[in-house]
């Protein structure tokens, strides 16, 4: 036996326009179908927004900022015990610039996905 039944009964409801506008709102919130919505509510299961599919490009990228950052810091520390001399700064600076613009790419990108 399926966990799922066929459904074939259908039960005729009325909403009014803006009401069943927000229901289509609320569904496409959840990811469920308009009737799994209505479904749900009329057998008081609690229904929950789903949740948001991760980016793994954007986690990668995030990822190589922080490791950036992460050096940078460690390149600070280490100055405190030697002096730093001009290719450390040339490095340093290279590194700042790398993670402004991953940080830049990641700002753009958030604002296209919206």
């Amino acid at each position: 036996m399926s966990a799922h039944p066929r459904r074939s009964a259908v039960v005729p409801v009325r909403f009014a326009p803006d009401e069943r506008a927000r229901l289509r709102a609320q569904a496409q919130a959840t990811g469920l179908s308009l009737s799994s919505l209505v479904r749900s509510a009329a057998f008081g299961l609690q229904v929950q927004a789903r949740r948001p599919v991760l980016d793994t490009e954007l986690i990668r990228l995030l990822s190589a900022a922080s490791n950036n950052l992460n050096q940078i810091a460690h390149s600070l520390n280490a100055a405190r015990q030697r002096s730093f001399d001009h290719v450390d700064w040339l490095r340093l600076d290279a590194s700042i610039t790398g993670i402004a613009g991953t940080l830049s790419d990641l700002a753009g990108r958030t604002r296209h996905d919206r």
